[in-house]
C-alpha cells in the first residue's frame, strides 16, 4: 500500500512539474544588451502609384490617396548568428523586434536625419468635368543592417530590412476625357503636365533640354527636363530646375572627369564669400529665404525661396576673381556651386540621394 501512495505522489509530481515547463525552448530570454546597428546599405528607390478619379459628374473634386504600402515600413529580422534562445533561420521574438525596431529608427533619425513616417497621405485635384489620371512617384529609402544582441551565452546577430523614410518626389496628371470612361482615348499626344508636389502654386513651365549628353566642357546644356521658376527677386526672378535624377554616382562624376565645380558652402565659408575660380554665366543657389547674393559687394538678388536643399540654376556673368557672397542666409546654412560641369552636378544631385 506504501508502494502506491510512493508512486502516486512521484506521478503527480511529475505532472506538475510538466505543466509548469514550456514546450520547447520558446521562453523568452532578456537580453544583456543590444548594440547600436551597423547600417550596410541605405538605397532610395523611386516607386509608381497610378489613380485614376472620375470626376465627369462633379462628385470627385478632391481625392485622398495614402503610399500604399506604408505598413512594410516595419523592419523584417533574419537571426544570421544564434545565441540566448535566438536559432538561426527562427522567427525574432514579438517583444525583442519591439526592442530593435526602436533602436534601428533612433539610430537612422540621430545619424542619418531618417524619420520612419506612420503615414503618408496626399490629396489629388480634379477639375470638374474630367477624368483624370494622377501618376505619383514615391521615394521610398530602403535600409539594410545588422544589430548584435549579447547574451550570457553568447552574441546573436540579426540582419534587418526596413523601410526608413517615405517622401513624396513627384506627381503628374493628365486628362482622359469623359468619352469612354476608364479607358485611354485614342490620342497618345495627350501631354503630361507636371504640377507642384504638395503646393498650389501654378505648374511650372518646361524649357528646351537636349537629348543627349551635354559634351565634355559644355555647362550649356541641361541633362534632364528643366523647368522655369521664380523664387526671388533679381537674378532669382528666372530660374530653372530639374529632378535632379540623372543616373550619374559620385564616383563616376570623377572617374570621367566632370570635377570641373567650385563649392561654397557655410561648412567651408562660415563667412558666406569666396572668389570664383570659373568665368561662366551659370551659378547653382540655394538657401533660405531673404538670404541675398552679391558679386562683389554688389546685391545681385535675393532669394525669397523656402529652404530647399537642391535649389536652381541662374543665369548671371560671373567672371574668374569675382568675389561671391551669401549674405542674411540662415543657420541652414547655403550652396553655391559654379564651374563647367554644372549641369552634370546639378543634374544627378537627387539621384546621389541629396535630396
Amino acid at each position: 500500500m506504501k508502494n502506491n501512495h510512493a508512486i502516486s505522489i512521484m506521478l503527480i509530481a511529475f505532472i506538475l512539474a510538466g505543466c509548469g515547463t514550456p514546450a520547447g525552448n520558446n521562453a523568452y530570454i532578456t537580453p544583456q544588451q543590444i548594440s547600436e546597428p551597423k547600417i550596410a546599405d541605405i538605397t532610395p528607390t523611386f516607386e509608381i502609384q497610378i489613380e485614376r478619379v472620375n470626376n465627369c459628374d462633379g462628385a470627385n473634386p478632391t481625392y485622398n490617396v495614402s503610399y500604399k504600402t506604408i505598413e512594410t515600413q516595419k523592419a523584417t529580422f533574419e537571426v544570421t548568428v544564434g545565441a540566448g534562445g535566438l536559432v538561426t533561420g527562427t522567427p525574432v521574438p514579438t517583444a525583442l523586434e519591439v526592442q530593435l525596431e526602436a533602436k534601428i529608427t533612433a539610430a537612422l533619425a540621430k545619424d542619418y536625419g531618417l524619420t520612419t513616417e506612420k503615414n503618408h497621405d496626399l490629396t489629388l485635384d480634379n477639375p470638374q468635368g474630367t477624368f483624370v489620371e494622377h501618376t505619383i512617384e514615391w521615394k521610398v529609402t530602403r535600409v539594410k543592417g545588422l544589430i548584435e544582441v549579447i547574451y550570457g551565452d553568447g552574441i546573436a546577430q540579426v540582419i534587418f530590412d526596413k523601410i526608413a523614410n517615405v517622401d513624396l518626389h513627384n506627381r503628374t496628371s493628365q486628362s482622359l476625357g469623359c468619352n469612354g470612361v476608364g479607358q485611354m482615348p485614342a490620342s497618345t499626344n495627350t501631354s503630361v503636365v507636371p504640377i507642384a508636389t504638395l503646393e498650389t502654386e501654378p505648374p511650372p513651365t518646361k524649357v528646351s533640354q537636349s537629348s543627349t549628353q551635354p559634351s565634355s566642357g559644355s555647362e550649356m546644356t541641361p541633362i534632364r527636363e528643366h523647368y522655369s521658376v521664380q523664387v526671388g527677386t533679381g537674378i532669382f526672378e528666372n530660374g530653372t530646375f530639374s529632378d535632379g535624377l540623372a543616373p550619374y554616382s559620385e564616383s563616376w562624376l570623377w572617374d570621367n572627369k566632370h570635377s570641373k565645380v567650385q563649392r561654397i558652402r557655410r561648412e567651408e565659408q562660415p563667412s558666406g564669400c569666396d572668389v570664383s575660380r570659373y568665368n561662366t554665366n551659370l551659378v547653382w543657389i540655394s538657401g533660405s529665404s531673404g538670404m541675398e547674393f552679391t558679386v562683389n559687394g554688389e546685391v545681385v538678388g535675393t532669394y525669397q525661396a523656402a529652404d530647399d536643399a537642391h535649389g536652381y540654376i541662374f543665369e548671371y556673368p560671373i567672371k574668374m576673381g569675382d568675389k561671391l557672397c551669401a549674405m542674411k542666409f540662415k543657420p541652414i546654412g547655403f550652396s553655391i556651386f559654379l564651374g563647367t560641369d554644372i549641369y552634370y552636378h546639378y543634374d544627378s544631385y537627387c539621384y546621389r540621394g541629396n535630396c
